[in-house]
């Protein structure tokens, strides 16, 4: 709790400087009795907080203090979108050149604000603290070199678990212990990490996004200058939802990278046949396109294009200038890849030269890669922020914006969707395609232009208060961005237990594609398109009944799942019962998504399934892998009716048992899975099961 209260006292004392230097420097004042309201009641949840332990309130593990800071950040948001029509006259009537660093102090004093509570509830974790280790032994040790780190369990000054090497990390000639990630971020880090240990290194991480909100700002004037009120709620956007809210203290290199891809973008904008013979001019172009492979090699792809299209505009003599930022950016390749042949045996560190060649993948992962990426229940963009479907809905002078994204990441974009980790290991939602923050933000810019009309509002009511909420979540819930890579996520889990029904297969899986996967980027993508520019400039009523419609939708989803006939089943999901048997593999197994995963099944262990029947007659087919030599009898019961068996595989390999034509009993809800020894036979083997598929018929297909 006491990291609430640092938070909150840090939100108000810095939200009332940045209050007090907007009146000065032009701003609105706010209105008679708001602030003071928003005062009140920011100080009736801190008294809820002080007082809930004397009252007896300890419902579950930190329950309450959770729910209040997630009812504290709700507040926030409230203040903060109050706080906008004040600080719009700062913008003019048209973009300035330079936007007001007040517009850069809003975002970090909110980022510091939630630093100590969301780093205390979710410590670092993933790649993190390898990260901080090195910052760690570049701040005391001055070196990259981690043997001494790891013997020392140097990583207890910031987690609550000594680190070991990760697999395949690159080793000196000597043995000496490295890590795979690159040491720019950390030295940037390390003079501040020895001053503030981890808090100190976090709080830079705070400066790359509040920084990479002010450079989308500046960013946007060469597209959008004369939309200010359009860009501000973008940089809203961009700037206080998922993803930049909850990377903006964690220390991975996507955040600095998308800031020097916009600040690569800006210069590469502001040039002209002028300026761009100016040396100073284009070194603002090459120098942040340099460091970007410097902080991850697979950035390089990310900033090869764009001298390219700056060159594209400019006269030939200009060309020359630019592409020596090309070749520079080559040139470095080529050192970064000789250095680490040198150094560690291995140009890449310790991926292998073929996989990243994206044309070695098979075509279907690319639109199941694509759609994941934002679609994904777990790891996709919409799906944890869904006030970024605006990028999908129309708008004038959104062609060529979304041109010269296409330009820019095409290349990062099939490197990265054919491999599915990618956006489904465990990191945060939509980590990989951060680098492009600032572009997404602002293909955001033509449609909010035009947000006027009755479609547009309802849209927006919808898509705000589902990000609202699920915003305010992440914040209480900050470990609940952390899903477990075997497609399923967290918040729908805790459905699927509730209902004891199978809620899931009604939201998209990149990790374990569905037909849903394929189905809501094709009806969101229609609605968004469709509705939109629908009807006339109406009042607020719009607005609320679009509020509505996020509670509606989810009623919908629980509905459907107790009505719509049961198909296929992950036998992984939390709404079977089971008696006995374990997850397979485990949850956290290194490389997860390279397995199908399942439930292992040893002898009298069974598996109960909620079903809900679709017919008079069941065909039931069984995914699963025996282990061992032993061939166990393993047992169907459809409801309370008789036993079935399966014929089981041969050992070590995956096979499809079916079952054909069961009649189905009449309110029979259940199926249910087990495995029994057969007599006289050695049963102690085990089987994987994997998936259970239903197909239903009212008539005896066998005749």
């Amino acid at each position: 709790m006491n990291e609430i209260w640092i938070g909150v006292v840090f939100a108000v004392g810095g939200l009332t400087c940045v209050e007090k230097w907007t009146v000065a420097s032009g701003g609105r004042r706010w209105q008679k009795g708001r602030r003071q309201a928003t005062l009140a009641t920011l100080g009736a949840l801190m008294l809820a907080l002080h007082l809930a332990p004397s009252l007896g309130l300890r419902y579950g593990e930190g329950l309450i203090p959770r729910v209040i800071a997630g009812a504290l950040f709700l507040l926030l948001l409230v203040y903060l979108w109050q706080l906008l029509p004040r600080v719009r006259p700062l913008l003019g009537t048209r973009l300035p050149e330079t936007p007001s660093a007040l517009f850069f102090l809003l975002p970090l004093v909110v980022y510091l604000a939630i630093m100590p509570w969301a780093s205390s509830e979710r410590p670092p974790d993933g790649d993190e603290p390898f990260y901080l280790l090195i910052t760690h032994s570049l701040a005391y040790d001055l070196d990259a070199e981690l043997t001494n780190n790891y013997e020392a369990e140097d990583s207890l000054a910031f987690i609550d678990r000594a680190l070991e090497p990760q697999p395949h990390d690159p080793r000196g000639r000597d043995g000496e212990l490295y890590s795979r990630h690159n040491v720019l971020l950390p030295a940037i880090l390390a003079p501040a990490y020895r001053i503030g240990g981890k808090f100190g290194a976090l709080s830079v991480m705070c400066l790359f996004a509040a920084g990479l909100c002010w450079m989308t700002l500046r960013l946007a004037r060469h597209q959008f200058g004369d939309k200010p009120g359009a860009v501000l709620i973008a940089y809203f956007i961009l700037a206080f939802t998922s993803p930049l809210l909850l990377y903006s203290h964690q220390v991975w290199v996507e955040i600095p990278a998308a800031l020097l891809l916009a600040m690569g973008l800006d210069a590469s904008f502001g040039l002209d046949s002028v300026s761009a013979r100016r040396p100073a001019a284009w070194l603002r172009l090459a120098l942040p396109l340099l460091l970007l492979p410097l902080f991850k090699f697979r950035f390089l792809v990310v900033a090869l294009p764009v001298p390219p299209m700056a060159a594209w505009r400019l006269g030939k003599r200009s060309r020359r200038l630019l592409a020596l930022a090309l070749a520079g950016c080559i040139v470095l390749a080529v050192a970064i890849l000789t250095f680490n042949q040198l150094r560690y045996g291995n140009p890449l560190k310790y991926h292998d030269l073929s996989r990243m060649g994206f044309y070695l993948s098979d075509f279907e992962k690319y639109p199941r890669g694509l759609a994941g990426l934002f679609f994904d229940m777990s790891f996709g963009l919409f799906a944890t922020s869904p006030l970024w479907l605006v990028i999908l809905a129309p708008g004038r002078q959104k062609l060529k914006i979304l041109g010269q994204l296409l330009w820019v990441m095409t290349p990062y974009i099939l490197l990265l969707v054919p491999r599915s980790e990618w956006f489904g290991a465990w990191s945060p939602p939509f980590r990989y395609g951060c680098v492009a923050l600032a572009l997404f933000a602002l293909l955001m810019v033509p449609p909010l232009a035009e947000r006027r009309r009755a479609g547009a509002r309802v849209m927006l009511g919808a898509l705000a208060m589902s990000t609202a909420l699920l915003t305010a979540l992440w914040v209480a819930r900050p470990g609940w961005t952390y899903n477990i890579a075997d497609g399923r996520s967290h918040l729908v889990d805790i459905l699927t237990r509730t209902q004891a029904m199978d809620v899931a297969r009604f939201f998209p899986s990149g990790v374990r594609p569905s037909v849903a996967l394929w189905v809501w980027p094709v009806l969101v993508t229609l609605a968004v398109t469709v509705l939109w520019r629908r009807g006339r400039r109406p009042g607020p009523f719009y607005e609320w009944l679009g509020a509505a419609l996020p509670a509606a939708g989810l009623a919908l989803a629980v509905t459907a799942a107790h009505a719509v006939p049961t198909r296929r089943v992950e036998v992984e999901d939390p709404y079977i019962v089971t008696s006995g048997g374990a997850i397979w593999p485990d949850e956290w197994v290194v490389g997860r998504t390279r397995f199908r995963g399942g439930w292992r099944l040893r002898r009298r262990d069974s598996l109960e399934i909620p079903v809900v029947p679709g017919g008079a007659f069941c065909t039931i087919d069984l995914e699963l892998k025996r282990f061992g030599e032993a061939r166990p009898h393993v047992r169907l019961r459809l409801g309370d009716g008789p036993d079935f068996a399966v014929q089981l595989p041969e050992p070590n390999e995956w096979g499809t048992m079916r079952l054909g034509a069961l009649p189905w009993p009449e309110k029979a809800e259940h199926l249910e899975i087990g495995l029994t020894p057969t007599p006289g036979v050695d049963s102690r083997g085990a089987i994987l099961l994997d998936r259970v598929h239903l197909t239903w018929s009212d008539e005896d297909p066998q005749g």
